[in-house]
């Protein structure tokens, strides 16, 4: 479902999450949709949307609180690519969140961006995620 550059905002996430239509949902793009992270946290929190294999939501303001909802969802349990570049950038309290994360063992991409990710942040990343991540500064 490609719903990039529609303003769906937190409202439209949550009409998303709670749609029983979007079970067996595989593919998922809300780049630059405005969702925040009250968007970023209704999605990983619907029971609809375990099937999800891609998770595009670039460029949509979300911060620590947004990542950290993804990276503990078990409703990501099953993504292979994750994107979530052009947001406010990560902090090491997500890179950790990302990092530790038991859901996220498929990752074979994940996008972030970097700005303010220290050494430590990156490792952490890098040592989880190995050359499945890309960063932007």
């Amino acid at each position: 479902l490609n719903l990039c550059g529609n303003e769906i905002g937190p409202e439209g996430a949550r009409a998303l999450a709670s749609s029983a239509a979007m079970a067996g949902l595989c593919q998922l793009n809300v780049g630059c949709a405005g969702l925040g992270d009250e968007g970023a946290r209704a999605l990983p929190a619907s029971p609809h949307l375990r099937q999800l294999t891609t998770l595009i939501a670039y460029a949509n303001d979300i911060t620590d609180k947004g990542d950290i909802a993804l990276a503990n969802s078990p409703v990501l349990a099953r993504v292979r690519k994750l994107l979530l570049g052009g947001n406010l950038t990560v902090t090491d309290a997500a890179a950790r969140a990302l990092a530790k994360s038991p859901y996220l063992t498929r990752i074979t991409r994940l996008e972030l961006s970097f700005g303010e990710l220290s050494d430590n942040g990156r490792r952490l990343l890098r040592d989880r995620f190995g050359e499945s991540i890309r960063g932007q500064s």
